[in-house]
C-alpha cells in the first residue's frame, strides 16, 4: 500500500463529499420534506470522517494520532445517527418528536463521548512506520455494533419501502442506497480488521467514496438506470469485445509472424491488415447481437415484437385487427395479466380491445373528466403510485374509478398526437407478480407513441365506414319504401289508366279539341309517367339486389341503334338537335338483353337531348376494342359540375345545372342504367366540363355465340 494512496484516499474523500454537499445544496434532488437537509448532513459528517482519517495518518507521532482517532470514531457514531434519522425522513416513517431528540441530545453524545474513554479506545500504534493502527478496549466491539444497529435499521426501514412501492425510479433509487451503504459498512468493517491484524489494507475510506457517489447520483438524477442493467451491460460489452478483438489479434499475430519468417513486402503486409480490420468491424457487430441476445433476450424480443408492430401498424387499417394487434403486443411482452385499450370517439372515450376482461363490463369515459384531461399533459407511461399522489386525480369520476379497480392498472399510457388525446392504455398487473421497471415504462411509452397515429387512423376509417354505412342502409331503406309503394299504387295506376283511355275514347266523339278530350289526354299523360316511375323503381330495386333476370341472347349491335333512333330521333328533330350515329360495318354480335340494353342506350340519348339546347349536337358511336363492346354518347349540352360527378350515378341524386334546367326527372334513370351495364358485366364512366357537353362511355363483353341472332 502506498503512500499515496494511504494519504491521498482520504483527502480525496473530504473533497468528493464537500463538493456533493455543494452539488445536493444547489440542484437538490431529495424531494421528501426534511431529507435533503439530513442528506446534507450526512455528506458534511462523511467529509468529516475523511478529513479525521486524513489528519490521523499524516500525524507525527502516535500521540497526536490518538488525538485524531477520537475525532475519526466521533465522526463514525455521528454518520450511524444521521444516516437513521435520513432514512426514517426518506422513507417517510412516523415517528414522534421525542423519539428525535432522544437520538440527538441523549444517544448521539453518549456514543460519540465514548471513545474517549479507555475502556473503548486504550491508544494507537504504529505497526510500521507512518502507519497507524487502533488499540481496541473492551467496550470497542459492542459500541460499533451498538452503530451498526442504527445502520442496519436503516437499511431494514429501506427493504420495507422497496417493497411498499411500485415507481420503479424509486425502487431503483433504493437499490442505489442499499448498495452505497453496504459498501461503506463493508470498509468501516475492514478498518477494524485491519485494526486486528487480520487484514492488510483499511478500506473504510474506498466505502466511503462508493457511498457519497451512489447515494448521491441517486438522490440527484431524475431517471436511474438500474442496478442490473448497468451489470449487464458492462459484462456484455467486455464478452462481445473480446471474443470480436481475441480472433482480431490471433491473425494479426499470424501475420506478422507470416510476414516475418516469409519475408512479406510492407505494402502487402498493410493489405492483409487492412482486409482485417474491413472484417473486424462486421465481426464486432455480429458479435455485440449474439451478446445482445444471450443478456438481453426479453428485451431483444420485445424489441423485435415492436418492430413487427410498426410494419403492421402501417398496413392495418381495421380498427379491431389493430387494437387486437397492440393488445397481443403488450400482453405478450410485458406478460401481464389484463390489457386494456380506449379510443376516443366524441364526445368521450370508449373500451376498443382488450385482454383478461370483457368489454361489455367497461364504462366509457367522457372526454372532458378528470383523467383524460390530466394524461393529456402527461409524456410518459404513469404509474399508479405517481397517479394516486397527484391533487387533480383525487376527483376522479365513478367510471375512471370503476375502470382503474376493473383493469387493476399499475401503468396508465397516454396515447397522444401532438396536443390530442388519441388513446388511453391500461395496463394490470404483471402474471410474475413482481413491478414494472423503467425500461418497461420507455416500452409502453414507445408502443404508445408509434400506435397512436396508426390508432387515429383505423378510429377514423371506422367512423367513415359507419357513416357510410348508414347512408347506404338509410337509401336501401328509402329505396324498399319506395318500392313498396310503387308495388301498392300498381293495380290501382293500372285501373285508373283503363278508365282513362276508355274516357278519352268517349271525349273524342265530342271532338279532339273539346275540353274534355284535352284534360283526359292530359290524366293519361300523367298516368302513363306514373307508370313509368314505378316500372323504373322496381327495376332499379331488383337490378341493385341482383334479382334481376336478363334474357340474354346475341344481338346485333346496328339493331340496338336503331330502335334508339326510331324512338328518339322524332324528339331530336322536334328540338332541333342533330343526332349522329355511328356503328361499323360488320360489327361482332353481343350477348346482352336486347330490352334492358335498349333502356341503356335510350337514357343516356334521352338525357342528351334533354340537356342539350336547340342547336346543340348528340352523337351515339359503337366500336370494338380488346373484345369488349363500347357505346359512347356525347352532347354538346350543359354537361355536369366536378363536384356532382362522383354521385351521378347514385338513385334520387341529379345534377344542380339538371335541376336549375327545369327539366323533369326521378333521379333514378342513371343509377337504373350503371345497374344493368354492370349486370351485363360492364362498366360506365363519365366525362363533362360544364358549358361544354358530357360523353358516357359504356364498356361491356361481347361475349360472342353462334346463336341466331337478333336483327
Amino acid at each position: 500500500m502506498t503512500t499515496v494512496y494511504y494519504l491521498g484516499a482520504p483527502l480525496f474523500a473530504f473533497v468528493f463529499n464537500i463538493f456533493l454537499f455543494i452539488a445536493v445544496r444547489i440542484y437538490g434532488g431529495v424531494k421528501r420534506r426534511g431529507a435533503q437537509t439530513a442528506f446534507s448532513a450526512l455528506l458534511l459528517s462523511m467529509a468529516l470522517w475523511g478529513i479525521s482519517i486524513f489528519a490521523m495518518r499524516s500525524s507525527p507521532n502516535v500521540e497526536v494520532a490518538n488525538d485524531w482517532e477520537y475525532l475519526v470514531l466521533a465522526s463514525f457514531a455521528i454518520t450511524s445517527i444521521v444516516f437513521f434519522h435520513f432514512v426514517l425522513l426518506y422513507t417517510g416513517t412516523r415517528v414522534k418528536q421525542p423519539f428525535i431528540y432522544l437520538l440527538y441530545v441523549v444517544l448521539l453524545p453518549v456514543l460519540a463521548l465514548l471513545p474517549l474513554s479507555p475502556l473503548l479506545l486504550r491508544g494507537m500504534a504504529e505497526p510500521s512506520p507512518g502507519r497507524y493502527a487502533l488499540q481496541m478496549g473492551p467496550l470497542f466491539m459492542p459500541w460499533v455494533a451498538s452503530l451498526y444497529v442504527f445502520i442496519g435499521a436503516g437499511l431494514v426501514l429501506l427493504t420495507r419501502m422497496y417493497r411498499r412501492i411500485r415507481s420503479p425510479d424509486q425502487r431503483i433509487r433504493i437499490n442505489y442506497l442499499v448498495m452505497g451503504t453496504c459498501a461503506s459498512l463493508l470498509g468501516a468493517t475492514s478498518d477494524y480488521i485491519y485494526a486486528a491484524g487480520l487484514m492488510p489494507q483499511p478500506g473504510g475510506i474506498i466505502g466511503n467514496i462508493v457511498w457519497a457517489g451512489c447515494c448521491t447520483f441517486s438522490m440527484t438524477r431524475y431517471r436511474l438506470l438500474g442496478i442490473e442493467m448497468v451489470l449487464t451491460k458492462t459484462l456484455g460489452f467486455v464478452i462481445a469485445s473480446v471474443m470480436a478483438i481475441l480472433p482480431f489479434a490471433l491473425l494479426v499475430y499470424l501475420v506478422l509472424r507470416l510476414s516475418a519468417v516469409q519475408q512479406m513486402s510492407v505494402p502487402l503486409t498493410i493489405a492483409l491488415l487492412a482486409a482485417m480490420a474491413v472484417v473486424a468491424q462486421p465481426l464486432l457487430s455480429w458479435t455485440q447481437g449474439m451478446v445482445n441476445r444471450w443478456f438481453y433476450r426479453r428485451r431483444y424480443d420485445i424489441i423485435q415484437a415492436l418492430r413487427y408492430f410498426s410494419e403492421q401498424a402501417k398496413v392495418i387499417r381495421d380498427l379491431d385487427s389493430l387494437v387486437g394487434s397492440l393488445v397481443r403486443l403488450i400482453s405478450a411482452s410485458m406478460e401481464v395479466k389484463k390489457v386494456c385499450v380506449y379510443a376516443h370517439f366524441p364526445p368521450g372515450y370508449v373500451p376498443v380491445g382488450e385482454t383478461g376482461l370483457s368489454l361489455e363490463e367497461l364504462p366509457t369515459v367522457s372526454e372532458g373528466s378528470v383523467l383524460p384531461q390530466w394524461l393529456l399533459r402527461q409524456d410518459s407511461a404513469m404509474i399508479r403510485d405517481e397517479m394516486e399522489q397527484a391533487p387533480l386525480l383525487q376527483a376522479l369520476t365513478r367510471n375512471e374509478s370503476l375502470i382503474l379497480e376493473l383493469t387493476e392498472a399499475e401503468i396508465v399510457v397516454p396515447m397522444k398526437i401532438e396536443d390530442e388525446l388519441v388513446g388511453i392504455v391500461f395496463v394490470g398487473p404483471s402474471k410474475k407478480g413482481g413491478v414494472y421497471s423503467a425500461e418497461d415504462l420507455d416500452l409502453l411509452w414507445t408502443v404508445a407513441n408509434q400506435g397512436a397515429l396508426s390508432l387515429e387512423s383505423a378510429r377514423l376509417l371506422a367512423v367513415e365506414r359507419e357513416r357510410l354505412e348508414q347512408i347506404r342502409r338509410s337509401s336501401e331503406l328509402r329505396g324498399e319504401f319506395l318500392v313498396t309503394i310503387a308495388h301498392e299504387l300498381k293495380s290501382p295506376v293500372t285501373v285508373i289508366k283503363a278508365a282513362l283511355e276508355m274516357l278519352e275514347e268517349l271525349a273524342k266523339e265530342r271532338g279532339p279539341d273539346s275540353a274534355d278530350a284535352r284534360l283526359t289526354a292530359s290524366a293519361s299523360r300523367s298516368a302513363r309517367a306514373l307508370e313509368e316511375l314505378m316500372n323504373n323503381l322496381m327495376t332499379f330495386a331488383k337490378a341493385r339486389h341482383q334479382t334481376l333476370e336478363l334474357n340474354r341472347r346475341p344481338v346485333e349491335p346496328k339493331f340496338l341503334l336503331e330502335r334508339t333512333e326510331a324512338l328518339m330521333g322524332p324528339l331530336a328533330i322536334q328540338r332541333r338537335q342533330s343526332l349522329e350515329i355511328l356503328a361499323p360495318p360488320g360489327m361482332p354480335e353481343v350477348m346482352v338483353d336486347p330490352d334492358h340494353f335498349t333502356y341503356i342506350i335510350n337514357n343516356l340519348v334521352g338525357n342528351a337531348i334533354k340537356y342539350t339546347p336547340e342547336g346543340g349536337g348528340i352523337r351515339v358511336a359503337l366500336s370494338v376494342e380488346d373484345s369488349r363492346l363500347l357505346l359512347k354518347v356525347s352532347d354538346t349540352g350543359v354537361g355536369i359540375g366536378e363536384d356532382d360527378l362522383p354521385w351521378i350515378f347514385e338513385p334520387y341524386l341529379r345534377a344542380r345545372n339538371a335541376l336549375d334546367s327545369g327539366e323533369g326527372g326521378s333521379g333514378l334513370g342513371l343509377a337504373i342504367t350503371k345497374a344493368l351495364v354492370e349486370l351485363h358485366g360492364g362498366k360506365i364512366d363519365v366525362v363533362s366540363k360544364v358549358g361544354e357537353g358530357s360523353t358516357f362511355t359504356v364498356s361491356i363483353p361481347l361475349e360472342v355465340r353462334h346463336e341466331s341472332a337478333v336483327r
